[in-house]
């Protein structure tokens, strides 16, 4: 669209294309990036994300599935089902067998107390005697 003057009376000439004045297009492509530019930032600095060492009680959310097993006699394949136990973990954990409570699995090197709240639930400690009864 063309705007002319013609003996002090302004004609509207239409053409084919539609022209968008340049200025106006480079605005609303700089609030654009700026705006994409605020939600990166918003996504990145203000939105909490756990640190990696810090518990996150719905990444183990599923392992209530696997049931319980006896600390004393699990092995090292069913120990690695767990996400939590690393190579070194299940290494240390038969080396140190027999355990007479669960609350010696802290003594393995790489289990602290977090680790050991997550595990509680799964692994137990059989004695002697009832293992005989059942």
């Amino acid at each position: 669209m063309k705007i002319s003057s013609q003996n002090g009376v302004q004609q509207i000439e239409e053409s084919d294309t539609l022209e968008m004045p340049k200025s106006n297009f480079m605005f609303w492509w700089q609030l654009a990036g700026s705006a994409i530019m605020f939600l990166l930032f918003l996504c990145t600095y203000l939105i909490p994300t756990p640190a990696p060492n810090e518990y996150n009680p719905g990444k183990y959310d599923v392992l209530p599935a696997i049931g319980t097993w006896d600390v004393n006699s699990v092995s090292y394949e069913r120990m690695r089902i767990f996400p939590i136990i690393t190579d070194e973990i299940a290494r240390g954990i038969i080396e140190r067998r027999p355990f007479q409570n669960i609350k010696q699995l802290e003594e393995v090197e790489g289990i602290d107390q977090r680790i050991l709240k997550i595990l509680e639930p799964h692994f137990i400690v059989k004695d002697e005697t009832n293992a005989d009864n059942e």
